[in-house]
Formats: structure tokens, C-alpha cells, sequence
């Protein structure tokens, strides 16, 4: 077993302990991987230890934290909040969605779901929708919470729901993508994959791309279900694909970045990286970033792979960074949020509890 599988599969055991622990005795909190959201001049950081906070992203500093009290915090957090309509919803491993107020941190509701939440929420002016380890994907009313419907997979569902045109895609732990019917969440096609699909789908100009613990990145007509093509990569592929032109950008987990034509799926380049890869690429200032688990940046070129600069945090890194306005939004496994320069590197701020 190469370091790359051995790290991965502790990432697994460590999802799997997470689900016995809350199984066996309540919601326990123990570290997420949770990330970050920038939203006009504020960054929301769901800490991986069961607390929201908005930060200033010019000054790094604090405007509120859910919840208040210092002793309270909800469930692990591992999906990135999502903000609509001045509102900020995130799941937790304490089986609830939270609506909680983009100004005052204040919470507006909360809804129970039959087990923990390990993605994030979609949202659209009408309705959140979020998977769970229950195997469930649930579709709630925005503004109030109250339940619109529920569709039930095979499998838990940790991949973050993709919601356009009136349809819902989501990936399970069953080995499918569903795509359902966002009014009432009538089946409409399903797509089995060789492994189970535990991140988001990216979906561009009517194709689905997605990767699968097969080790494989899928392209999939969103109308229809039908496999366009299907890339081999060297190790699971955990995050959603970064779609840039014609080009499909993926991190696996055998530590290599691969680009693949987005029409065919042939390989264009893969490069190597010193760090394992579980986080998603990001894209921004026609750059290339990809955040190793061990807290290296690296900017690489998207035509070719070729490094430009690299920076290390010095602080474990499983989710994948935000792209904004000049800056690069980092957020690691102790509770601290980096605001770097997209430029070189260089550090801005550091956001610490």
C-alpha cells in the first residue's frame, strides 16, 4: 500500500468511526473539513469543530459567530456553508440544517434530518436541498424550513446536491448519480458509476462531470444520463471537477493533478504533487490552485501544469480553498482561516479563534 492509498484509507476509517460514534451515542464532536463561502465583503468560515463565523475578508476580522455562547457548538461541520437571500445554511454531523441570518448570525431555523450531514446545501430562492447519511436527499422550504420532500437512495449521501433548470443531481454512497425532479423529487434517470460518488457533480453547458472512488471522472449528459465518456485517473477522485473552457482540471487521491479534454476525456497533462490531494482545484487570475492535505499551495499553470510558486500554511488542509477578488481563502482542520495573496502567495491574514 503506497503512503497515497495508506492516507486515503485513513480518511475513510475516519468518515466510517464518525458515523459509529454518532450512531452509537448521540452527536459527537470531533474534527470536520469543513470550508469557506465569500459573499460581497464577508467570508463565512464553518469551523471544522461546530461553529460559524463571518469574517471581514479585507481585515480578517470577526463580525459574529453561531452560536455565541463559548462553551456551545453544533456537530462536526464538513460542507461549506451556502448564503442566499441574506441567509447562511450549513449542515452538521448533529443530523440538523441551520438558517442562520447573513448579517447578525442570528438563527432563523433549524431542521432535523434521520442522521448526520456531511456535505453542503444548495440553494435556491425557493428551497435548500441536502443529502445525509440516512441515505436521503432532503428538499426544504427556504425561508421557513418546513419539509417539501425527501427521496431515498440506496446509500448515505455526502455529495452537496447541483440544483438548475428545475432538476436536482446528486451523487450517493450507492455508487449513483440521481437526477430528480427539484418540485417533488420524482426520479427522472439514475447513472450507476464502478464506486461510490461521495462529492458534487460540476455541471457546464449540459454535461455532468464527477468523480467516483472507482478512480474514475464521468461525463454525463444532464439531460438524458448518458455516459459521454469516462477518464481513468491513478486513485479515487473525492472532489467535484473544475470545468475552465475545454478543459476538466481534477485532483485524485494518488497525488497527481490531471487535466483531460472536456469533449472526449482524453489527457492533456498530469503532474505530480508533493502532498496528498483530496480537496477540489480552484481557479482564479487565470491560475491553477490546489491545496495539498498537509497545508502546501501550489499555482500551477492550466495549460501545462507547470508550478509558479508554492506556499506552505503549516496547518492540515482537507477542503478545498476559495477564490475571490484577488485572494485565496483557506481553511484548515485547527480552526483557522488564511487569506493569501493569489498573486505569490503571500499571507494577509490569519483568522483564529
Amino acid at each position: 500500500m503506497t503512503k497515497g492509498t495508506r492516507t486515503a484509507f485513513s480518511i475513510i476509517v475516519f468518515g466510517l468511526l464518525i458515523v459509529l460514534l454518532i450512531s452509537c451515542s448521540g452527536p459527537v464532536v470531533v474534527p470536520g473539513w469543513s470550508g469557506v463561502t465569500f459573499s460581497g465583503s464577508v467570508v463565512y468560515f464553518a469551523a471544522p469543530k461546530g461553529k460559524i463565523y463571518a469574517v471581514d475578508s479585507t481585515s480578517g476580522a470577526q463580525r459574529w459567530v453561531y452560536p455565541a455562547s463559548g462553551d456551545k457548538s453544533l456537530g462536526s461541520l464538513y460542507g461549506p456553508p451556502a448564503v442566499n437571500n441574506s441567509t447562511v445554511y450549513v449542515g452538521s454531523s448533529d443530523h440538523k440544517l441551520y438558517a442562520i441570518d447573513a448579517a447578525t448570525g442570528m438563527e432563523r431555523w433549524s431542521y432535523s434530518t434521520g442522521g448526520p450531514i456531511y456535505g453542503g446545501v444548495a440553494v435556491t430562492d425557493n428551497a435548500a436541498y441536502v443529502g445525509s447519511n440516512d441515505k436521503k436527499v432532503y428538499a426544504v422550504n427556504a425561508g421557513d424550513g418546513t419539509m417539501l420532500w425527501t427521496f431515498e437512495t440506496q446509500g448515505g449521501v455526502w455529495a452537496t446536491p447541483v440544483v438548475t433548470n428545475e432538476r436536482v443531481y446528486v451523487g450517493s454512497l450507492d455508487h449513483h448519480l440521481y437526477c430528480l425532479d427539484a418540485q417533488n423529487g420524482r426520479e427522472i434517470w439514475r447513472f450507476q458509476a464502478g464506486g461510490a460518488i461521495p462529492g458534487p457533480a460540476t455541471l457546464v453547458e449540459g454535461i455532468l462531470y464527477f468523480g467516483a472512488l472507482d478512480s474514475k471522472v464521468y461525463a454525463l449528459d444532464a439531460v438524458t444520463g448518458v455516459e459521454r465518456w469516462h477518464f481513468s485517473a491513478g486513485h479515487w477522485v473525492w472532489g467535484p471537477p473544475l470545468v475552465l473552457g475545454d478543459t476538466v482540471y481534477v485532483s485524485a487521491m494518488d497525488n497527481r493533478v490531471y487535466a483531460v479534454n472536456a469533449l472526449t476525456g482524453e489527457k492533456r497533462w498530469d503532474i505530480g504533487i508533493e502532498g496528498y490531494l483530496r480537496a477540489s482545484p480552484v481557479t482564479g487570475s487565470d491560475v491553477l490552485f490546489v491545496v495539498t492535505e498537509q497545508g502546501t499551495v501550489y499555482a500551477l499553470d492550466p495549460s501545462s501544469g507547470q508550478q509558479r510558486w508554492s506556499v506552505a500554511t503549516g496547518a492540515q488542509v482537507m477542503s478545498a480553498p476559495v477564490c475571490a477578488e484577488g485572494a485565496l481563502y483557506i481553511s484548515s482542520m485547527k480552526d483557522m482561516l488564511f487569506c493569501l495573496s493569489v498573486a505569490d502567495g503571500t499571507q494577509r491574514w490569519v483568522f483564529k479563534p
